[in-house]
């Protein structure tokens, strides 16, 4: 659950449940072997778009290898940055598509791009406390395109709004913060998300919101805080249980991360990606005794999901190729 997992900027009714709005830190495996690391702040079935270090990307699904979410670095990634993969004997090398090519090709889409714009049109009027125009918007969006999840999740929030189980105030807050995440402005995602704290410090959903504002830019320290305000209403909330993780690995804090990555293992035995990165932790520690053990785990569980790629990476681990 966790390699896939979406980060929601809006809903938390009770536990967390599944939702596809979304703006959250990632690693886009292209075809090319490029890995590219940011901010996805839009993805639909045709393309995906990644704000890296302030630069809007676009690329098309069709040279997306896998999207690795949540995940700062990878397994392989934390071994060797940005380590673009040879063709082999007789392959043709896929070129890196480039941003204005990605962007023509979306212009050939008139309809999506019309749905970007009413969206972040309805996030404006949702951030000004509109929420019955910002309904219909998001209705029109719906028209046109009847899967289009950053609708129909700014929908729901609109009527919970109207069904009183959000204060407007606070909604109003979350709105802006989105908006500003999409237009590529953390500082004003961060106030946006603190005033809606200041409104109802009750919820999690701004806490949720700023930690991932903060781990997208880096700043895992900062990301750990908001992430903890959680953990500290709910000690098993395996979300921000795995964040914390993830944020303690990125910053290269190896020996904190473990008891979080043994933590969630004990509740999700089967679960490659833990397993993973528990072994990479023990590795970076010295402990190749113990790595290992995590490592066959791990190749174990890839195996059994069919995932080749993850096989021959955990292969390549356990031989000291990597």
């Amino acid at each position: 659950m966790y390699s896939k997992h979406i980060i929601f900027l809006f809903l938390m009714l009770g536990y967390l449940m599944a939702a596809d709005f979304f703006v959250y830190p990632a690693v886009v495996v292209l075809k090319s072997g490029e890995n590219i690391q940011g901010t996805i702040t839009k993805q639909t079935e045709h393309e995906i778009e990644i704000n890296v270090s302030g630069e809007k990307k676009i690329y098309p699904m069709s040279d997306i290898q896998a999207i690795k979410g949540n995940k700062p670095f990878t397994i392989e990634q934390k071994v060797e940055e940005n380590k673009i993969a040879e063709p082999k004997a007789g392959e043709k090398k896929v070129e890196q598509p480039t941003a204005n090519a990605a962007k023509n090709e979306r212009s050939q889409e008139p309809e999506a791009n019309d749905s970007d714009e009413l969206f972040k049109k309805a996030l404006v009027l949702a951030g000004e406390g509109k929420f019955s125009e910002t309904a219909e918007l998001c209705k029109k969006i719906l028209e046109k395109i009847p899967d289009e999840s950053q609708a129909t999740q700014a929908l729901r929030t609109c009527e919970e709004v109207r069904e009183g189980k959000f204060k407007p105030l606070y909604a109003q807050n979350l709105f802006r913060g989105v908006y500003a995440m999409l237009e590529d402005n953390p500082s004003a995602a961060t106030e946006a998300f603190k005033k809606a704290i200041e409104i109802d410090p009750e919820r999690d959903e701004a806490y949720y919101n700023l930690g991932y504002v903060y781990q997208s830019l880096g700043h895992y320290e900062e990301a750990i805080t908001y992430f903890k305000k959680v953990t500290a209403r709910n000690p098993d909330d395996e979300h921000a249980l795995f964040e914390i993780a993830i944020c303690l690995y990125s910053a290269s804090n190896y020996r904190e991360a473990l008891p979080y990555f043994a933590k969630l293992i004990a509740r999700d035995q089967d679960n490659p990606e833990l397993h993973a990165l528990m072994g990479m932790s023990y590795r970076w520690l010295g402990n190749h005794e113990l790595s290992n053990q995590y490592f066959r785990k791990a190749r174990e569980l890839f195996q059994e999901e069919g995932d080749e790629e993850r096989v021959q990476e955990m292969d390549n681990l356990l031989s000291g190729l990597l």
